[in-house]
């Protein structure tokens, strides 16, 4: 028997299915048009940013020109002196005017240098920085970089000398005494202040022998001097 309640029930709840089908698409489509204005108004803020740290990265870049190879990439911004990444090591803030109600000025400060030995360089009136000053400051972390990358980079290549001391000497406990370090002339540390026996005994004749062989190889046989 037809049943005209059962069907416009039917009806009824395909229709809101469809609808909330329908405002589901709309909402999508509105979450991905805002998405989208977002992401349109983050790359405008982004590129108007990079404008901004190229007033000073470029002539900065100028300069190191002169003594050493800079690579600017304008586009990320991201300078690289000698393959070293100094970009982190310029960070800027609005200046403001001193006293107690100080006002943004309209100037930008910059800070160079690492986390607590940074130095701020404030924009001149004719709107430029120091730069050869920055400059003197970026190369100095750059020759800092390099010394650690070879330092770590010997001490890669002395490991396997370290290892094979020890092994040589068929001694596994002086695995604690024996290391690699970070030198091309002293390939090998020997750590004394491991040393389980810190007093021995011996003869005056031995005694001698180990003083001139602590000597020869530059131990500090004394506090003093």
């Amino acid at each position: 028997m037809y049943n005209v309640d059962e069907d416009m029930l039917a009806e009824h709840q395909a229709a809101k299915v469809i609808a909330e089908a329908i405002e589901a698409e709309a909402e999508r489509v509105r979450m991905e048009a805002r998405r989208a204005e977002l992401d349109r108004e983050f790359a405008e803020r982004n590129r108007l940013r990079i404008l901004k740290k190229l007033t000073w990265f470029v002539p900065i870049a100028t300069h190191v020109f002169a003594t050493r190879v800079a690579v600017l990439d304008q586009e990320k911004c991201r300078l690289t002196i000698d393959g070293i990444d100094v970009t982190s090591q310029v960070t800027d803030k609005e200046a403001y005017s001193s006293g107690r109600w100080g006002r943004p000025t309209g100037k930008t400060t910059l800070s160079v240098g690492s986390y607590g030995q940074t130095t701020s360089y404030p924009q001149r009136k004719d709107g430029t920085w120091n730069y050869a000053s920055i400059v003197e400051k970026l190369l100095r972390y750059v020759d800092s970089e390099k010394a650690k990358i070879k330092a770590q980079q010997q001490a890669a290549a002395n490991r396997g000398l370290a290892k094979d001391l020890v092994e040589g000497l068929n001694l596994p406990e002086l695995q604690s005494l024996v290391r690699p370090s970070s030198q091309h002339e002293g390939r090998v540390v020997v750590d004394l202040t491991q040393l389980y026996t810190k007093q021995p005994t011996m003869s005056p004749e031995k005694a001698r022998e180990l003083l001139e062989v602590l000597r020869t190889f530059g131990v500090k046989l004394s506090y003093k001097g």
